[in-house]
């Protein structure tokens, strides 16, 4: 299988690859859009945001609905869990601050080759891809078009991030990209646990915790991390933060973004609930007022055969 060293030789030809320039107009129309967007509320902006600080949050998804998300919700609108939980907390967000637009930094495995003949399947490293996107809601009224505009702004990001940081990190980046700030939340979906070592006689989970992973006088990354997880047949959200945040005010944000992941989820669940966007259909160039009309006529005329 690819070792890490050819892995990144490959990904180091990649980066002055044209398929990679062409990205650049997406990340930089992204950059323009973020740079421009709120920051978020502070309880005690004066506060040294350093690692010593950081608190945890910890919320839990009933078995029941756990298993929907993993299992029956994606069903409704062929979305996956981690959208889903994009867009409950791009509406607990949205609930927080007043604003229908966020830019998170979404973290994922980076295992997904854009290299032909390329296999990581047995290769240890470290292959995270950090990169952001904008969650917007401005058009979103209802949990249908809510996880519709949701999973269709995390689609558009070109191969799940992976050029975000090449292209940013290049010298001659342009400026919107190497400018941008962090952004102030992140959201990580670590999967199922559960189906990682449920089966393993070799590993399990080490029940003591394993220490800190940065040094206490570190900055913090992000105001917010929030963490996702299944294990032992629950979805467990970890919502970490720093001192220029209440305890009270996490807590909120938290209720919040459960209370919206159930209600995504018993929406995608119900009878009414159904519909294809865009990105199922990646060979058309048609965006979701199009298609819907397009569905719309397929469906009566089907409907005037059967008559």
């Amino acid at each position: 299988t690819t070792s890490f060293k050819c892995w990144a030789e490959r990904l180091e030809a990649w980066e002055r690859s044209p398929e990679l320039e062409r990205e650049l107009g997406v990340w930089t129309a992204l950059a323009a859009r973020a740079a421009a967007l709120s920051p978020l509320p502070l309880d005690d902006p004066a506060a040294v945001d350093v690692e010593a600080t950081t608190a945890d949050c910890v919320v839990h998804l009933d078995p029941e609905r756990t298993r929907a998300l993993l299992k029956e919700a994606h069903a409704a609108y062929q979305t996956r869990p981690d959208e889903l939980l994009a867009a409950a907390l791009a509406e607990a967000l949205a609930a927080w601050t007043g604003e229908r637009a966020h830019c998170v930094a979404i973290e994922g495995y980076g295992r997904e080759a854009p290299f032909p003949g390329a296999d990581l399947t047995r290769t240890v490293g470290w292959f995270t891809v950090v990169h952001p996107v904008l969650l917007d809601l401005a058009t979103a009224s209802g949990p249908a078009e809510v996880v519709k505009a949701v999973k269709e702004q995390l689609r558009r990001v070109p191969r799940r991030g992976l050029g975000w940081g090449l292209l940013r990190d290049r010298p001659d980046a342009p400026a919107a990209l190497r400018e941008l700030p962090r952004p102030e939340v992140s959201l990580n979906y670590l999967g199922q646990i559960d189906l990682l070592l449920g089966a393993s006689t070799l590993f399990h989970v080490d029940p003591d915790p394993p220490g800190p992973a940065r040094s206490p006088r570190a900055t913090r990354p992000y105001l917010l991390e929030v963490g996702a997880w299944v294990r032992d047949g629950r979805l467990a959200v970890d919502l970490r933060y720093g001192a220029r945040h209440r305890r009270d005010t996490i807590e909120q944000l938290a209720a919040d973004l459960l209370a919206s992941l159930r209600r995504l989820i018993d929406h995608c669940l119900s009878p009414e609930a159904g519909g294809l966007t865009p990105s199922d259909f990646p060979a058309a160039d048609l965006d979701q007022r199009a298609l819907d009309k397009l569905l719309g006529e397929v469906a009566a005329g089907s409907a005037g055969g059967l008559r």
